[in-house]
């Protein structure tokens, strides 16, 4: 086990947050997570040969902090500020909690999974950053799991899918399991990117290590149909089957485990709006509410050039079952993207 988790934070600063000579990298844990913490310090240092702060956290406020300088003490100029957070998945709330007052806290919204990503533009601070799982020291069974999957990824393993579709053009896909069926189609100012997020021609970085994913924004007024679903709101299991109209989930009041889906959207306008789609291996997931910044063919500069969706505070994903995924291409030509067994291309 210290062996995997050695490799989890070589990985963590090397591959993720690809760290380079002269960065300062900062790192934000609760007290618990603080072993991994200098794990992941001490293969940092050898990269940045900066200093690393762990700041240690207690309720999600800093409480105190600690500096760990490299043993050869020649520190290069500073070439920029680099920032992770390690994070413990958190526990299920009941389904009779008030969402919106857990709205109100963005820190249990964050531990969840249901912030969006921020946007970095000329109002925000663009450093790389990285949300990393991480467990208790004595969670041997969460580690084991968590390890065995993410070492196995490779950081690049979908650049050739993403080259594909592109190349092919795709422009629509037809989602299909029994007699579901959901169509989705692509954003024509979109084309499919990987998991990485471009700060300059020079500086990308991975958001979290989850590395083995492609995704692209939709053209959420053309997405249409039904689909079989598995998700998780606010800790609690929602599966269930949806309907799509206009790029809008339409929550089944007859079906009570729909219910949550129908009280989280409450938390934002347009939440329930359909951005984007993610293929990771053989699934595929919908994201709801902000579209995807490095999907977009022409970036804009300014947050005024900004589409408001893209700013929107927070994000549902739903995991989507399949049988096929068949794609439409601007040619008009039918293809099969994936059989429902191996990876899309």
């Amino acid at each position: 086990m210290h062996e995997k988790l050695l490799r989890y934070a070589s990985k963590a600063s090397s591959e993720l947050l690809q760290l380079k000579s002269g960065e300062d990298l900062f790192i934000n844990t609760e007290p618990e997570h603080l072993f991994f913490a200098r794990m992941v310090k001490d293969a940092a240092l050898r990269l940045t040969h900066r200093s690393v702060t762990i700041v240690i956290l207690k309720g999600g406020r800093p409480y105190d902090t600690a500096v760990y300088d490299p043993e050869d003490f020649t520190l290069p100029d500073s070439a920029g500020k680099v920032m992770l957070h390690l994070l413990q998945p958190g526990k299920s709330l009941s389904p009779a909690a008030d969402f919106g007052q857990a709205a109100q806290d963005m820190r249990l919204m964050m531990d969840y999974g249901h912030v969006a990503e921020p946007v970095f533009l000329d109002r925000r601070i663009a450093v790389p950053w990285c949300t990393l799982t991480c467990y208790g020291e004595d969670d041997t069974g969460n580690w084991e799991a968590l390890l065995s999957r993410v070492l196995r990824l490779d950081a690049h393993a979908d650049l050739q899918s993403c080259s594909v579709l592109n190349n092919l053009n795709v422009r629509s896909m037809d989602i299909i399991n029994g007699d579901c069926r959901l169509t989705l189609s692509v954003h024509p100012g979109s084309f499919f990117c990987q998991a990485h997020t471009w700060l300059s021609p020079q500086r990308h970085f991975f958001q979290s290590e989850n590395t083995d994913f492609f995704m692209v924004n939709l053209d959420s007024h053309s997405c249409h149909g039904e689909a079989l679903t598995e998700t998780s709101i606010l800790g609690n299991r929602v599966d269930a089957l949806i309907r799509i109209d206009k790029g809008r989930l339409l929550p089944d009041p007859m079906q009570a485990r729909q219910r949550l889906f129908s009280r989280f959207f409450l938390i934002e306008d347009s939440l329930n709006r359909l951005s984007s789609v993610r293929f990771s291996g053989n699934e595929l997931y919908l994201t709801f509410g902000p579209g995807i910044l490095d999907s977009l063919r022409i970036r804009p500069q300014t947050e005024d050039e900004l589409d408001p969706l893209f700013n929107a505070v927070f994000k549902l994903e739903v995991k989507v079952l399949f049988e096929r995924i068949e794609g439409t291409l601007s040619d008009g030509r039918s293809v099969m993207l994936s059989d429902g067994k191996s990876r899309l291309f």
